[in-house]
């Protein structure tokens, strides 16, 4: 869970579709994500200084990965008849949409990779950590203990997903951190200290845990105290865990 302030994410890593909005992104240097799902720091107006893409299933070699980015150099709020003048009248043609114009798309020395396939709709994130990402999992910047915990998963050999959502019966979750095993899956939450003391949040997070434990879910939520201090005891116990359920899966 986010607790404490962190680098500015400019960046953002948008889901690319369909080959057609990639030829609008490459011959006319543009991009539309919808106003009403937009990310939280577009609607914030964090300044944006690239738009990368993650491709889809249907980019066939190229999907489940990340292969270039632009230069973000105007953001606005436009409609879609202003966008595609020639469409015909639709549901859809007063919907308004930040339109995102771009340089030139240039390509990344290595493409960033997803091992398991996953779903993502947008991840903010830094320059520092896309340029040096090695996949999908080492983008996220969203607090300093969920990075402290993801870089001791790496130093003792634990796969894990970052912000894995998961869904059921129109009820979304993203994970902090999900451990896909042989015989179960884990998830694991790193809470800030104060963001959780309250005794609502309390409640809140008890009802999702109950949830998650509901879809077959292992829950663990570690404090910043316990992440900060006592960081080795927590990886141990979820090392027991994982052995219990006979270890990771293969990515």
């Amino acid at each position: 869970m986010p607790n404490e302030a962190r680098l500015a994410s400019t960046v953002q890593v948008a889901i690319m579709n369909n080959k057609q909005d990639f030829l609008i992104a490459q011959n006319q240097h543009w991009y539309r994500i919808p106003v009403k799902s937009a990310p939280k720091n577009l609607r914030n107006n964090v300044h944006l200084k690239y738009l990368a893409f993650y491709h889809t299933k249907s980019f066939e070699l190229e999907k489940y990965s990340i292969r270039g980015f632009a230069e973000v150099q105007k953001v606005r709020i436009v409609k879609r008849k202003d966008l595609f003048p020639e469409e015909p009248i639709h549901e859809k043609t007063e919907l308004e949409y930040y339109k995102l114009e771009l340089g030139f798309l240039q390509a990344l020395e290595e493409p960033v990779l997803s091992k398991t396939h996953r779903r993502i709709t947008f991840i903010p994130t830094t320059e520092k950590k896309f340029f040096k990402a090695k996949e999908i999992n080492y983008l996220f910047n969203d607090s300093i203990i969920e990075d402290e915990f993801w870089e001791a998963l790496l130093q003792n050999n634990i796969p894990a997903e970052r912000q894995y959502h998961t869904t059921k019966n129109q009820q979304h979750w993203f994970l902090d951190f999900a451990i896909l095993c042989q015989n179960g899956k884990i998830a694991v939450e790193c809470d800030g200290d104060e963001y959780h003391s309250d005794i609502k949040d309390v409640k809140r997070d008890k009802n999702r845990d109950n949830q998650l434990e509901s879809l077959g879910w292992s829950v663990f939520r570690f404090t910043s105290f316990q992440i900060k201090n006592e960081l080795k005891a927590s990886i141990d116990i979820i090392k027991d865990k994982i052995n219990n359920y006979s270890g990771v899966k293969k990515r």
